[in-house]
């Protein structure tokens, strides 16, 4: 199975020949740089699997969560 990382604007997308070397770049990539991962079928169809990587790394920022939405946060009470 393949995999096309999709990156900030101005950054090329990658494309991962399999799980493993997907996992790997997952590991040692800043977060905020990512911003979509889709999984390649053979015939040529891409999903988006960004939801099952989030544990991984693979978040757009801190403050998104595996619901795929941002979640507010309070301002600090003085």
């Amino acid at each position: 199975m393949r995999y096309r990382v999709e990156r900030q604007a101005g950054q090329r997308c990658l494309i991962m020949d399999n799980r493993a070397e997907l996992l790997e770049y997952l590991k040692h990539t800043p977060p905020e740089t990512i911003t979509d991962i889709r999984k390649i079928y053979k015939n040529g169809i891409m999903d988006s699997v960004m939801e099952t990587y989030f544990p991984y790394g693979g978040y757009r920022s801190r403050r998104e969560r595996t619901v795929g939405r941002l979640v507010s946060v309070p301002p600090n009470p003085k």
